[in-house]
């Protein structure tokens, strides 16, 4: 399973236990790799945020889905704060990608429904008046 992607502990005990691993051996097994360097949760998150953000998710959406696969808080945080200056830009470019031919919204629904496709991607309400500031002073 690592040979293909990096994997947080959490996810590998929780495959090997569908597959028919007891607890005991399982834990073991983890504990060798992660001695060895073979599996590390601070890698796997550094990892899987360069991912997401290679999606264009936001850091919001990133840390529910890291918490999710069972990686610790401070692990999270140092993931996160790595690409904490490029946040704004890339909620810009994921806007600019998906509204590109069309023009500046003018009314309240437009923006609204802009907004919350940010939203949905993970990022905060700073980042996106950033950018639905930089693009009404585009217009």
């Amino acid at each position: 399973m690592l040979a293909r992607r990096e994997h947080s502990r959490h996810e590998l005990v929780l495959k090997l236990r569908k597959r028919g691993c007891s607890e005991k051996n399982t834990n073991k097994v983890l504990d060798v790799l992660v001695e060895e360097g073979m599996l590390c949760d601070g890698r796997f998150a550094d990892a899987f945020t360069r991912a997401r953000i290679d999606r264009g998710a936001g850091p919001i959406r990133v840390r529910a889905e890291l918490i999710a696969r069972g990686v610790a808080a401070e692990l999270i945080d140092k993931a996160l704060e790595q690409y904490q200056d490029w946040w704004n830009d890339l909620a810009l470019e994921v806007y600019q990608k998906r509204y590109q031919k069309e023009e500046a919204p003018l009314e309240y629904e437009q923006l609204a429904k802009r907004a919350n496709f940010l939203k949905n991607r993970g990022f905060t309400a700073d980042q996106i008046r950033y950018v639905l500031t930089q693009n009404s002073m585009r217009q």
